[in-house]
């Protein structure tokens, strides 16, 4: 699961990307000034309220993929050296593939619902989404720490 949400996260990153090429091309905005010279019509100056909102969706996309990213690294990493008893392991896999998959469709969501302003659905699918990350995080932290205890 965790593979095809991730795979499914590289697909977001392309639609965003094209949602923000097709709202700069509408406002007739070109992200660098060498490329008014190939363009007609535009500018690096033009902007759009559209523009403006696919700009903040695409950032936004990257910040949260910064952030889950590291959670999901530190969760597959403690999974793998902390639980060998098989109930443990399938516990732990039922865990992180939820949170994987809540992140993912929260995300995919996210993105349609930001382009069309509804409030307060985008906070909500923000919400799940940060909170998913904060739980693997958490989870990958504390399995680690349980681990490598110098004590143990």
């Amino acid at each position: 699961v965790a593979y095809a949400c991730l795979g499914a996260q590289i697909l977001i990153h392309f639609l965003v990307l094209s949602f923000t090429t097709r709202a700069r091309r509408a406002a007739g905005s070109v992200a660098a000034p060498e490329d008014e010279k190939f363009l007609e019509n535009t500018s690096t100056g033009a902007s759009s309220a559209a523009l403006e909102r696919a700009h903040r969706i695409h950032m936004n996309t990257l910040e949260a993929t910064a952030f889950f990213l590291p959670a999901v690294i530190s969760y597959l990493g403690a999974t793998q050296v902390v639980y060998t008893s098989s109930t443990w392991s399938w516990i732990a896999a039922l865990y992180g593939s939820f949170f994987i998959a809540l992140w993912t469709i929260a995300r995919i969501a996210y993105v349609p619902v930001y382009a069309l302003g509804l409030q307060p659905w985008r906070t909500i699918l923000f919400l799940l989404g940060t909170l998913s990350s904060v739980a693997l995080g958490v989870y990958g932290f504390f399995a680690a720490l349980i681990n490598f205890w110098p004590f143990n």
